[in-house]
């Protein structure tokens, strides 16, 4: 079946250059008081593939000056649990998603392309 072998096709291209991660999600829930309040939880680990992305690049302006960050993207499996503001730690950088693409054919994902940002904390630069 075409949809079987395009997935497979996705994760033998995860796995020329993989890395496990635990995602973090902050959602907003109802509270015990009937207001809202956000929770932050660990998703179990899951193997995605990141790389390069072309020219992608955004400027953030600091005291200092400018800083001019490269994107990355993301290959994620069809199944992957992964939504855009998701954040996660890799070689010591904290990332957050930006954009989750689903790649599909005949109505079904076949995997996920998502494009991840440094996160540039509070006085960095």
């Amino acid at each position: 079946m075409e949809l079987d072998r395009r997935r497979k096709l996705t994760e033998q291209s995860i796995q020329i250059n993989p890395f496990d991660v635990k995602l973090r999600r902050t959602e907003r829930i109802r509270s015990d008081t009937g207001g809202w309040k956000n929770e932050t939880i660990t998703l179990p680990e899951q193997t995605f593939r990141m790389y390069l992305a072309g020219e992608s690049t955004r400027e953030i302006a600091k005291d200092g000056g400018t800083l001019q960050i490269k994107n990355r993207e993301m290959l994620c499996p069809w199944n992957a649990d992964i939504k855009k503001d998701d954040e996660f730690k890799k070689d010591g950088v904290d990332y957050r998603v930006a954009v989750v693409n689903p790649v599909g054919y005949l109505g079904e994902v076949v995997s996920y392309q998502c494009v991840v940002e440094e996160v540039i904390p509070d006085g960095g630069g």
